[in-house]
């Protein structure tokens, strides 16, 4: 995977990890624009990007494949519809939600699109654990109360790095799963190996400090759909 030459991958690979860094990265550090009463961040052009990419990429995606995205889809905005019988409820503001969800949703069939190879996802890899090693330096710093946070908590609590804390909780979890699918599959290259340690240490670090309970539920599920994935491909 790692040790594989990423020179001749197509387009989207590389549109996909310069996202990265923008998905994972609080609003208050982006610069936006208003839009009537749409609030457009960096991370949303970001998204597009990449939606666009996915969709130069010509995917082959089956109804079956969209079902889990429409369910979910489905049950967003029927909660909106939901709550517009409520007095007082900003459905607007709720509409406007949902189609920033609805828009973020569109990132896992872009990523089966743009990943058609193994080696497609490397570029992504590799910056989603620098960025985590980056945000964990901050946190750090954060945790001994060397550097302000967003949350304007004392020193030893839980800190958001420059993401957030469900969202720097979200992005350890996704480096400690780069280096559980590693260390499942088995390493390689002596590159994919460090890149399993440093993602499987920042990793940790990550959701320690963001201490979101749904990342840690998020990622013994991944865990788990890892070891079958593994299983169903060499069944001995």
């Amino acid at each position: 995977m790692f040790g594989a030459s990423i020179v001749t991958a197509p387009l989207g690979p590389f549109v996909l990890a310069a996202a990265i860094p923008l998905l994972f990265l609080h609003r208050n550090y982006q610069p936006g624009l208003d839009v009537g009463a749409l609030h457009v961040d960096l991370s949303d052009v970001a998204v597009l990007a990449v939606v666009v990419a996915a969709a130069l990429a010509r995917p082959r995606l089956r109804v079956r494949d969209w079902l889990a995205w429409l369910a979910l889809a489905a049950l967003v905005l029927v909660g909106v519809a939901w709550g517009a019988h409520f007095a007082g409820y900003p459905t607007g503001s709720h509409l406007t939600t949902a189609a920033k969800w609805i828009e973020y949703m569109l990132l896992a069939p872009a990523v089966a699109a743009i990943a058609k190879r193994e080696r497609d996802l490397v570029p992504a890899a590799l910056v989603l654990v620098a960025w985590d090693v980056i945000a964990g330096v901050v946190a750090v710093l954060q945790f001994v109360g060397l550097v302000g946070d967003l949350d304007d908590t004392p020193a030893g609590r839980r800190k958001p790095s420059f993401v957030g804390v469900h969202d720097y909780a979200a992005l350890s979890g996704a480096a400690l799963v780069i280096a559980l699918l590693i260390l499942i599959r088995g390493p390689r290259s002596d590159r994919e190996r460090r890149v399993a340690v440093v993602g499987g240490i920042a990793g940790c670090l990550g959701m320690v400090i963001g201490g979101a309970f749904d990342s840690l539920l998020g990622l013994v599920l991944a865990a788990v759909g890892l070891i079958i994935a593994a299983r169903v491909r060499d069944p001995r």
